[in-house]
């Protein structure tokens, strides 16, 4: 749950932090408004280390939920501030924020874990030269422990930070549970999450190595789902960035292709959007998407997704790719032709729907196609799916059976 300053009750600071700092955070937190006492943490080394003393409070959990909020939301502010704050961890450790994710040591709630987690990783990413790899695993274990009282969006926001850092980029996606963490985001996930696994992504596909990799991760289906659902425009506008990062990749430029992501794309152009300048940025991906789609839309690509036993709707389907193609599929003796007709027995709705239009237009379209069909045995199989309990496959068997039937009388006629 996102908290601000203003919906927690203002805590009894004497109770919490003695000396100087206390009587400091008192007179400068309460009796000035918020904003202006983190323009002082800048100079005031005094205020800062008053406040990351009452982050590792116990006594009082609302002051030390404060005490964390007002750190976490002042180096969100102000990049400026990660320094000196950092200069202070170094000198008494990270015993300030290591508490809050050590259950064990304080029992911690996850709003404390989740903002001591944001904050020690977005540290370390932010002065990465004095962090080792080891470090950050080691914060990765604390974050993931069994015990750890963080949420879900706690943790995959550190894993976000930490992926910022290029000295750490390896490090926090070669770790298995902050990697599992980011690829479990879903479409129906909150905006904040959608967000955060697109800004994961961005960050990955700065990394030609493990850009590589993703592919086989199946990230692009869950970008299309996204690009889909999601009418949050901060999602959609970072959702456009990492499909552009994406293209120069040969293996993903052909996933978004395969998907038909310019579909997607093209449903987004007739949305209202308060930003314009999202329209712009919305034809110029589409375009680059579609400069892909030209040079990927090849009979090579249909073969592979027909032998791999799963077709669904894309421009491998489409009028275009067959009126282009047609006379390719005379290759191996009709050999794709032969392994479409197999697919109409796989148990999967989708792919006998596909494969029944496919076949249709093979049998309109090439010179011999009537012939081939009835040589590979399909009327039947075709005649069976009409009876289907799907409603798409009764639709695209039916126009199948037409189709072999209209070549029928063409010949009558002829």
């Amino acid at each position: 749950m996102s908290l601000s300053l203003d919906d927690l009750p203002q805590p009894k600071w004497s109770e919490c932090v003695e000396g100087t700092a206390g009587i400091l955070l008192q007179t400068v937190l309460f009796k000035e408004h918020a904003d202006r006492a983190k323009v002082q943490l800048k100079t005031d080394v005094d205020l800062l280390k008053a406040c990351l003393s009452a982050c590792a409070v116990r006594k009082d959990l609302k002051a030390s939920q404060f005490a964390l909020i007002f750190v976490y939301d002042a180096l969100r502010e102000d990049s400026s501030l990660y320094a000196q704050c950092e200069d202070i961890l170094r000198e008494g450790g990270h015993g300030f924020f290591r508490e809050k994710l050590e259950p064990v040591v304080s029992n911690p709630d996850p709003l404390s874990a989740d903002k001591a987690a944001w904050i020690m990783s977005s540290i370390m990413s932010n002065c990465s030269y004095h962090y080792t790899k080891q470090n950050a695993e080691a914060l990765l274990d604390l974050i993931f422990a069994k015990e750890s009282k963080c949420s879900a969006l706690g943790k995959l926001e550190s894993s976000c930070n930490l992926l910022k850092c290029v000295d750490f980029r390896s490090t926090a996606w070669n770790y298995a549970d902050a990697q599992q963490c980011i690829l479990s985001v879903v479409e129906t996930d909150t905006p904040q999450q959608l967000y955060k696994y697109l800004f994961a992504l961005w960050m990955l596909s700065y990394d030609k190595t493990i850009a590589a990799t993703l592919q086989k991760r199946d990230v692009v289906p869950v970008i299309k789902k996204i690009m889909a659902t999601s009418r949050v425009e901060k999602v959609i506008r970072l959702g456009l960035v990492v499909i552009r990062n994406f293209l120069p990749d040969a293996a993903l430029a052909q996933d978004i292709v395969e998907v038909n992501l310019l579909d997607v794309l093209q449903q987004l152009e007739f949305e209202k959007w308060r930003d314009h300048e999202m329209y712009d940025d919305i034809r110029e991906v589409m375009q680059l998407v579609s400069v892909q789609q030209s040079t990927l839309s090849s009979f090579d690509k249909y073969e592979k997704e027909v032998n791999s036993g799963n077709l669904d709707w894309g421009y491998l389907h489409s009028n275009k790719f067959w009126g282009e193609n047609i006379n390719k599929f005379e290759q191996k003796e009709f050999g794709v032709v032969k392994a479409l007709c197999t697919l109409l027995d796989i148990d999967n709705v989708t792919t006998q729907a596909v494969a029944c239009h496919d076949i249709g237009e093979f049998a309109v379209l090439h010179p011999l196609g009537k012939k081939k069909v009835e040589q590979f045995g399909v009327k039947a199989k075709v005649m069976k799916l009409m009876e289907s309990e799907d409603r798409e496959v009764r639709r695209e068997a039916l126009l199948c059976c037409q189709k072999i039937m209209l070549n029928k009388w063409q010949d009558a006629s002829k």
